[in-house]
């Protein structure tokens, strides 16, 4: 008995259910997983248990608005994974991304059960009202009635018998439903021409032009609606960079390379295996290369500034797709962005910084005894952003090696010595490599989260890490 009012309390606990629900799943719950219950049984009666009256988890639901598609895509899988109410939060986010950039984001909300029960009803919804404007024939009717898209019920007089007509009585309906219809169809089609207008005057005015008017003309637009600003902010990003010969250096251990933009392409272009060569050759050489990659590779100051408030706008949105996605075909339309030469520049920079990113995990599993050689700072403005790599390699470390138990060998540091952003750069790289074990170093309200990265606020409030960390005696962060 005492373990039924416990099972009892732990239900209503974890679903939010009323008593009475909670003492009924239990009890069901004993009935049915017996000896001879069958696996597909067994299965059914624990979605039963724990279905929640409160709809999905607030990470199902965070992961469905992430910027990284395959974040939504892992939302919509839990959210088909369990038995969660078509009514329940969470459910009304799977039409919108039926419409999302990501081709595999876009094929899984297609094939979720909800979109199609979804849109089932929205097809009756319409069944009903061409038939109560007389927009649909007897005939077409039946046939949709015969095909599963409406009941007979829903449809009034489509099975009553027809009446006999009386010229001398007989009054004639006031409109033509078919010219009503036609009607509409040309009102329709007027406000797509005008749409289609609007959309492709917003594309002239986001022009890079657009800002420069004569004195007394029009006011200047907005950052976010202006080219401009974006490029500015683009080009002086990579004339910050040029200094730092690391980039064409690495480029160049793979293919003759006259500028930096032959480089990157050559370090997107790269095999794994001979990009992993070429780096370790590079490092092997000049340590130093290692923070002045990282320096090229740093696309924060560009994040900021398509978050800036004060950038809000087309131009800051599509830059902000630019940077997230992994592919330019999951980007969707750019329209007058990819026009710039600037634009083009960072296009070319892109691919370099992912397979640069992709291995840094590499590099600490594969090379970890010579880390503490290349984990050399670099010069001049590029050591602003510099701590957030080692201090990446050491959360990994932390997280690989120790427990909160016995802790790895080491001396202790300090995360809380750190600014924001290098930690907020530092826990987004270090769970890049290792995202299940890095989680485990979090406090558990950080844990739970679909991106266990705090904001600010946060940070500036609450400690982020449940366990001291420690740094191998031979690196220096």
């Amino acid at each position: 008995m005492n373990i039924k009012v416990w099972l009892i309390k732990h239900q209503r606990a974890l679903t939010g259910t009323s008593l009475g629900d909670a003492k009924a799943a239990v009890e069901g719950a004993v009935e049915r997983l017996t000896t001879t219950a069958t696996r597909d049984d067994k299965r059914r009666c624990i979605l039963d248990y724990f279905r929640t009256i409160n709809g999905p988890p607030t990470y199902i639901t965070a992961l469905l608005e992430h910027r990284v598609s395959w974040y939504r895509w892992a939302g919509l899988e839990l959210l088909d994974s369990r038995s969660w109410d078509e009514s329940e939060r969470g459910c009304e986010r799977v039409p919108e991304l039926v419409a999302d950039r990501s081709v595999i984001v876009r094929m899984r909300a297609a094939n979720d059960p909800r979109l199609r029960a979804l849109t089932m009803r929205v097809i009756e919804q319409l069944v009903h009202h061409f038939w109560a404007r007389g927009a649909l024939t007897r005939e077409e009717a039946l046939y949709l009635v015969k095909h599963g898209f409406a009941r007979e019920s829903d449809l009034p007089g489509l099975t009553e018998p027809g009446q006999p007509i009386d010229p001398a009585t007989y009054d004639p309906p006031s409109a033509d439903p078919e010219e009503d219809y036609y009607r509409d169809r040309d009102e329709r089609e007027v406000a797509d021409l005008k749409a289609r207008a609007a959309e492709k005057l917003e594309d002239e005015l986001v022009g890079r032009n657009a800002g420069s008017r004569k004195a007394g003309g029009k006011k200047k637009k907005p950052t976010g609606h202006n080219l401009a600003p974006a490029c500015e902010t683009i080009a002086a990003h990579v004339a910050a960079r040029e200094p730092y010969p690391a980039l064409c250096e690495l480029g160049n251990r793979l293919m003759p390379c006259a500028t930096w933009r032959d480089a990157a392409k050559a370090i997107g272009a790269a095999k794994p295996e001979s990009l992993e060569t070429a780096l370790v050759g590079l490092l092997a050489a000049r340590p130093r290369a290692l923070g002045e990659l990282w320096f090229w590779f740093d696309l924060e100051p560009l994040y900021e500034w398509a978050d800036d408030k004060e950038n809000a706008g087309p131009v800051a949105d599509s830059l902000a797709k630019l940077l997230a996605e992994d592919n330019l075909s999951q980007v969707g339309r750019l329209g007058q962005l990819l026009k710039a030469a600037e634009v083009q520049m960072l296009l070319d920079l892109l691919p370099a910084r992912r397979a640069f990113l992709n291995l840094l995990p590499v590099l600490y599993h594969a090379h970890f005894p010579k880390l503490g050689l290349w984990l050399v700072p670099p010069t001049g403005a590029a050591v602003a952003c510099w701590p957030a790599l080692p201090w990446s390699f050491v959360l990994v470390y932390n997280a690989r090696q120790g427990t909160a138990d016995q802790p790895p060998q080491g001396y202790l540091v300090n995360p809380e010595s750190l600014p924001y952003r290098v930690l907020r750069t530092a826990l987004t790289t270090a769970l890049a490599m290792a995202p299940v074990a890095i989680r485990e170093l979090l406090i558990h309200r950080l844990r739970e989260q679909a991106v266990p990265v705090p904001d600010q606020a946060h940070y500036e409030k609450y400690i982020v890490f449940e366990r001291d960390l420690y740094c191998p005696f031979t690196w220096r962060v």
